[in-house]
């Protein structure tokens, strides 16, 4: 059965920090600034433990999935609880200038086989578009090194290219570039690709087509991607019900990863791109309830 605890409030928390644990040794902490993940302590191949989260991803200019006018949420203050093993945050945005009154929870929910399940619903009166905010930045060696000799492997055949600004330019064929992780690579020798992207972003910093069709049809979360530390023996696997996956790594100015020290991969809607069949940006109906859901498995 999995364990939980809360943590109270400490000096220099944003606000309250909740636990949850399991019976494989890991815990995770969750933070209401954000309602982003604080830690993830899970052990290695030889019983160690390690926290394998390198901070978060935070807003830049080079964000593939910026969407001009959203409402970033990401150092927004929520108001947590844990109940029933699971944590639970909560946030009201009033109306203003930005847009109409919205509401947007979250939670997170541990299991005994090592699955961190995130499951998003938000909800706008007048509609609108919403950035959810900072996305966890991994490294499954626990800092002891870099993330240049991680496998990843992502299963998509586009992603989507990106100008200076880190505006969308429309979706690109992965085959020839060094955005082709459809086989596990190495993260390092990928980012000494030379590549106008890659020049562009500071590294990887995209979005990658994962739905089927055009337009993708939620339902249970499916594997699209998953990366292996050899040294550590842990493995991260992703599966969402998100159109799209962002993939980040490399210098990212603004962002908590700096060179290969950690690496993002998280669930996103694609940007507004006219004229692709492929845009299915994330812009929230007037009253109509939307949901995502994101499971991180890590495992041995």
């Amino acid at each position: 059965m999995t364990k939980q605890l809360l943590s109270a409030s400490v000096p220099g928390a944003p606000g309250r920090l909740f636990t949850l644990r399991n019976d494989r040794d890991m815990a995770v902490t969750i933070g209401e600034r954000g309602a982003a993940l604080v830690s993830w302590w899970a052990p290695d191949r030889y019983g160690r433990l390690a926290d394998v989260l390198h901070g978060f991803l935070a807003e830049n200019a080079s964000m593939a999935h910026r969407c001009s006018g959203a409402r970033r949420l990401g150092s927004t203050q929520w108001k947590g609880a844990m109940a029933d093993q699971r944590v639970s945050l909560r946030l009201h945005l009033p109306a203003g200038e930005d847009g109409g009154a919205a509401t947007v929870e979250v939670s997170y929910l541990l299991d005994d086989h090592g699955r961190l399940t995130i499951a998003w619903q938000a909800m706008a009166d007048e509609g609108g578009t919403i950035d959810l905010g900072a996305h966890p930045c991994f490294n499954l060696n626990g800092g002891r090194d870099d993330v240049g000799d991680h496998m990843l492997q992502i299963d998509a055949d586009h992603y989507l290219k990106i100008d200076q600004g880190g505006m969308p330019l429309g979706v690109a064929a992965v085959g020839g570039t060094p955005f082709d992780f459809r086989s596990p690579a190495p993260i390092g020798a990928r980012l000494a690709w030379p590549d106008v992207q890659l020049g562009l972003a500071g590294g990887f910093n995209h979005c990658y087509w994962v739905g089927h069709g055009a337009r993708h049809k939620q339902g249970a979360p499916r594997q699209v991607a998953q990366v292996a530390d050899p040294v550590s023996g842990r493995r991260l696997r992703v599966a969402t019900t998100d159109p799209a996956l962002r993939f980040a790594s490399g210098s990212l100015p603004g962002g908590a990863s700096a060179g290969q020290a950690g690496f993002s991969l998280a669930g996103c809607a694609h940007p507004e791109q006219p004229g692709s069949r492929h845009a299915a940006a994330l812009v929230l109906a007037p009253q109509r309830l939307h949901r995502s859901t994101t499971v991180y498995a890590l495992s041995l």
